[in-house]
């Protein structure tokens, strides 16, 4: 009989390219892996009195949201006490949580089960929201004493950089570091477009939303030599954030030269950057997350044999030093994008998207899931 894992998340799991991913290596290894999350059966619960009081709970100054406060804020919440039902109800032998706010429901449906469990905590979890500064006021204190609580009971830890493991190490004092599992897509044998000195496209996939240096993004273009053109792929949250945008291109007069192209879906978005040349990671601010990160789009790009550009981050910067695939700046301004840009010509353009193929052999999910299936391998000893 096979083991049966639960993998939760609170995302859209039919849409979250690092939990399907991990389900699926999973599921090729034999494990019988049952998701729990929104695109599998749960479903928001009504809003009753009780959420309207968690709500009002979770925005009390972050002082109040220590020791209890943050324990009785997160189970006033229904779809955190209905998580805890569905992870009981699949009978899991392995439960694995994906971010924060599953953790509690998570440890306790492992201790009530007897069962161990592995956290896949995706970003620094303290600092996700950090450039916000309602959400900054708010939310830490009661992230912080949540993971603290629960994060040492984890049988395993991962993230999605070294910088974020050390973090994490760090802030809980941690035994061992965190295993790196980057976010890598699956690989895909593409030919590197050549590219048009005519025209040369640079693009972003991904979310639009603050946080992701996207004005500052589109206030470079008009810097921009008249031979590069942008194109965003992805969607607003909130959709007011891309109509902003759309009427900044106006402003600006570059919306001739800004093309926004709807969601994608994940399994074409390889094929759809391929089209174009230069990929963008362009965050904004200076918080440890943004610093540390390593998004999904910085992969996706190499996969797609773009050269890629990215903004000030030691962790971006170590891939492109090692590997040769694209530039890294040392700040978000537009004009040191505008700058760089000027800097390129098409053979240059070229030559780094040689590098992005042959990056792509190692930057894949093959190789980086290998280090999943050993804890788990080491969770059945």
């Amino acid at each position: 009989m096979s083991k049966r894992v639960c993998a939760v998340s609170f995302s859209q799991i039919d849409d979250d390219p690092r939990v399907l991913r991990a389900i699926n290596a999973l599921r090729d290894e034999g494990y019988d892996v049952l998701p729990v999350g929104y695109g599998y059966g749960l479903t928001h619960s009504v809003m009753d009195m009780k959420e309207k009081l968690s709500i009002a709970l979770r925005k009390l100054p972050a002082k109040f949201l220590f020791g209890p406060g943050a324990e009785l804020g997160y189970w006033l919440k229904g779809e955190n006490r209905l998580l805890y039902k569905r992870i009981l109800e699949t009978k899991p032998h392995i439960i694995h949580a994906n971010d924060w706010n599953t953790l509690p429901a998570v440890a306790h449906a492992a201790k009530k089960l007897g069962v161990p469990f592995v956290y896949d905590s995706h970003e620094f979890a303290v600092g996700q929201g950090a450039h916000k500064r309602l959400w900054n006021i708010v939310y830490p204190a009661y992230i912080r004493q949540l993971e603290k609580r629960y994060i040492g009971k984890a049988a395993d830890i991962t993230t999605v950089s070294h910088g974020i493991a050390k973090l994490l190490q760090q802030a809980y004092d941690l035994p061992k570091l965190p295993t790196v599992l980057r976010s890598t897509p699956d690989f895909v044998e593409v030919q590197a477009r050549k590219t048009d000195a005519d025209c040369i496209l640079v693009q972003y996939n991904g979310i639009f939303t603050s946080g992701r240096g996207l004005q500052n993004l589109m206030r470079s273009v008009p810097l921009w030599p008249e031979n590069f053109r942008l194109r965003l792929t992805g969607c607003g949250r909130p959709l007011a954030y891309e109509t902003m945008l759309k009427q900044l291109a106006v402003e600006l007069g570059v919306a001739d030269r800004v093309e926004f192209v709807p969601f994608i879906p994940h399994d074409q978005l390889i094929a759809h950057a391929n089209e174009a040349d230069i990929g963008i990671c362009f965050g904004q601010g200076n918080t440890d997350q943004l610093k540390y990160a390593l998004p999904n789009k910085a992969f996706e790009y190499v996969m797609a044999g773009l050269m890629v550009v990215c903004g000030p981050g030691p962790e971006l910067k170590r891939l492109i030093d090692e590997y040769g695939h694209g530039v890294s700046l040392p700040d978000n301004a537009p004009e040191t994008l505008a700058n760089a840009l000027k800097e390129l010509s098409a053979p240059i353009v070229d030559q780094h998207k040689q590098n992005a193929i042959k990056a792509a052999k190692d930057l894949c999910w093959e190789n980086e899931k290998k280090e999943l299936l050993a804890i788990y391998r080491n969770l059945n000893k």
